[in-house]
């Protein structure tokens, strides 16, 4: 369902497509000390353009947002998609894996933000926060803090229940003993998790955290999900 959305919304941007020739850039940033990777695509214009902010999910990298992006610059947006700090074992960022929160993440992306914003081609009145499953809660996060500094968001079905998910699965086992659990160890091959990770994320409240962001907000989400149910 997921897969099937995506094509159809690509689909639907490819159609509407302004015609902007296309440039990409690599652009790197900082965050505490460590150094972020990312690609900025944009079209080939004068002036300060809107732009676009993609957080990928969970063990991927900013590959998994490019097409995205570029589709996104054709329709006249800048769009940087980037890679988290020690967000997956293909990160070109610094970090580790061992090291990566949800909350290291909301980190690089505020980082991000800022240089973005930076940018003399940018405008930085007109910045929207793109996030997919994991980036979904760390944009909406970040939004929730950031305020008025964002001006819109979409969220790919947004993993506002990883805190109940690594409840569900820290109950099945010794988090401290990574080797007995086996792929639950890293939610069944779908991510991987540290003790750090986990600590950091097991009692935290989302719902107490997002919901007063009041700027436009689009949600894309495939009503059969069985990883993030819609409810």
């Amino acid at each position: 369902m997921k897969r099937k959305m995506i094509v159809y919304m690509l689909a639907m941007i490819a159609t509407c497509m302004s015609g902007h020739k296309v440039i990409s850039e690599e652009l790197t940033c900082e965050c505490n000390g460590l150094n972020i990777y990312g690609v900025m695509y944009r079209p080939d214009t004068q002036g300060r353009l809107p732009a676009v902010v993609l957080s990928h999910s969970s063990s991927l990298t900013h590959a998994a947002m490019a097409g995205y992006a570029e589709k996104l610059a054709a329709e006249g947006y800048a769009a940087y998609c980037f890679d988290f700090c020690g967000g997956s074992s293909e990160s070109l960022s610094d970090g580790s894996e061992e090291d990566m929160t949800v909350f290291t993440e909301v980190d690089d992306l505020r980082a991000v933000v800022q240089r973005i914003k930076q940018l003399d081609y940018v405008d930085a009145d007109n910045v929207v926060l793109l996030g997919s499953s994991q980036g979904g809660l760390v944009s909406a996060l970040l939004a929730e803090e950031l305020g008025t500094d964002i001006k819109a968001m979409v969220l790919f079905y947004p993993a506002f229940n990883i805190p109940e998910m690594v409840k569900m699965f820290s109950s099945w086992g010794n988090w401290g003993d990574w080797g007995n659990l086996g792929d639950f160890g890293n939610f069944g091959g779908m991510m991987s998790m540290s003790e750090g990770y986990i600590n950091s994320i097991k009692d935290f409240d989302v719902w107490s955290h997002i919901g007063k962001f009041d700027k436009p907000v689009c949600i894309i989400h495939g009503t059969k999900d069985i990883i993030v149910p819609i409810s």
